[in-house]
């Protein structure tokens, strides 16, 4: 424990803070809160008694924190006269300090309430550019009107980082099946497949066209995925480069990737649930046989009102197929 006398101030102020601020480091595993609170109260009121009033404790108590304090930081904290109390050099540091410690602690409980509350009654849902949750919020409607006690909260993940300085990971993500390394984190729920097009620009000369050839595509460049995703992926490319297209690897799906496409005629291999993003593109089906699956990615183990709403839509999904088996059986 550092022990600071008021003489030691004289000359040596700020060696003096950092051994204060290094001893409240210290000791704040083993300082009760409490006693800040008390010490921060009679500062405030100018005695003992003064602050017993407003906490609703005996003048006895009040001390007692107060002493108690004193000793896990080795120092006085006021100077005790028959007029009330004022605050020494060192009280004065620790008020500030003090302060902002209590400011904190409330702020990390109020934190982890929410927290509390979200593990129990939402479900947080990931959203970006490549992320419209246009099936989620379908469902989610449906899922509501029976259990209409659960809420929602969206977090950005329109890009790695984003995700990462998330204070919670998504719950739920509703995406293609591409391979992206996020995906490991979460399991998978297949809800239908999407099939990989191609998007050109609205002026390009292919834009008239009803389906994309090999033999159409050999004069431009196509724009693919990034390598290593998966097998699938890889797959398409061979299959393409076989037939004599020059592709493009891009690195990453954003808004200069469309830009660039534009200016140079490139034409654009893309999910075909990402056409909302493809402002002034034509999408075209192609001659490949290629698709992802696409549905929601959800964290294990789940909260409540997750686990009862991918309960409902697997309900969705067999009714779904039930209803078709009929109509096709019809």
């Amino acid at each position: 424990m550092i022990i600071i006398s008021q003489r030691s101030l004289k000359g040596k102020r700020e060696n003096v803070i950092l051994a204060i601020r290094k001893t409240l480091m210290q000791g704040a595993l083993i300082m009760q809160f409490n006693q800040l609170e008390t010490f921060v109260c009679v500062a405030e009121n100018g005695s003992f008694a003064k602050a017993a009033e407003k906490l609703y404790v005996s003048g006895s108590a009040v001390i007692q924190q107060v002493n108690g304090l004193e000793k896990s930081i080795g120092a006085e904290l006021f100077l005790r006269t028959n007029h009330g109390v004022m605050l020494t050099d060192i009280g004065k540091y620790v008020l500030s300090e003090g302060k902002a410690m209590l400011a904190k602690e409330k702020e990390i409980k109020v934190t982890v309430e929410r927290m509390r509350f979200e593990q129990e009654n939402c479900i947080v849902l990931g959203s970006g550019i490549r992320q419209n949750c246009s099936l989620f919020y379908n469902l989610w409607g449906q899922f509501v009107t029976i259990y209409d006690m659960f809420q929602v909260r969206t977090v950005d993940i329109s890009s790695t980082e984003s995700m990462r300085n998330s204070p919670r990971k998504p719950d739920l993500i509703e995406s293609i099946n591409d391979g992206e390394p996020w995906q490991r984190d979460y399991s998978f729920l297949s809800l239908c497949r999407d099939n990989i097009v191609c998007a050109v620009p609205s002026g390009h000369p292919l834009a008239n066209e009803k389906l994309l050839s090999y033999e159409l595509m050999r004069p431009y460049v196509l724009v693919t995925a990034p390598g290593g995703l998966n097998l699938n992926l890889e797959e398409l490319k061979k299959e393409v480069t076989d037939a004599g297209v020059r592709i493009k690897e891009a690195a990453l799906y954003d808004l200069s990737l469309f830009t660039d496409c534009r200016i140079n005629n490139w034409i654009i291999q893309i999910p075909e649930a990402w056409g909302y993003m493809c402002t002034d593109f034509v999408l075209i089906p192609c001659e490949w046989n290629f698709y992802h699956e696409y549905g929601f990615f959800y964290r294990e183990p789940t909260n409540k009102p997750l686990c009862l709403f991918l309960d409902f839509v697997r309900k969705q999904q067999a009714r779904s197929l039930k209803q078709r088996e009929e109509v096709s059986g019809d």
